[in-house]
């Protein structure tokens, strides 16, 4: 498993941008408000920030998520998070122009900004948000230790 130092750092070498997800969850694997500080402070560049998809989990952080964003002048990126076929859509970016060179554009010069509904997505029980984050805490994390393992072979 890299560090998210070491993953920035490929990122970039192959030209790629570096967009934060669910920034400050508690629910899921995210980044903390003090590693991200910690990562802008030493010189990492990270170019945008999910500040809005629509999980409940990340719903609570959207406002402590954009007022950081205000320091730390990152795009706001929006992403459906499409954990759920519910979610498909559901979020979104907004940037000028219509195409992949544009979205890059609009995040490299933090014009993009994030978008998405504000209603709860139909027929998704809490217990689908349950299983979900089961999933994530008790049987993915094995699953990728396994497929590490068998990777350095």
């Amino acid at each position: 498993m890299r560090s998210v130092e070491e993953s920035i750092d490929a990122i970039k070498e192959q030209g790629g941008l570096v967009v934060v997800p669910h920034p400050l969850g508690r629910l899921v694997p995210s980044l903390s408000r003090r590693r991200i500080e910690a990562l802008l402070a030493a010189g990492y560049e990270i170019d945008g920030i999910e500040t809005y998809n629509p999980s409940p989990a990340n719903a609570a952080h959207r406002g402590t998520v954009r007022e950081a964003n205000m320091d730390w002048g990152l795009a706001e990126i929006g992403s459906s998070d499409a954990h759920f076929w519910q979610h498909v859509g559901a979020g979104y970016t907004l940037f000028p122009g219509g195409g992949a060179a544009d979205l890059r554009r609009a995040i490299l010069d933090r014009t993009a900004r994030s978008g998405g509904q504000e209603r709860p997505p139909e027929r998704l029980s809490p217990a689908s948000y349950v299983a979900q984050c089961a999933w994530a805490w008790f049987v993915d994390p094995p699953r990728r230790t396994v497929r590490r393992l068998r990777g350095r072979r």
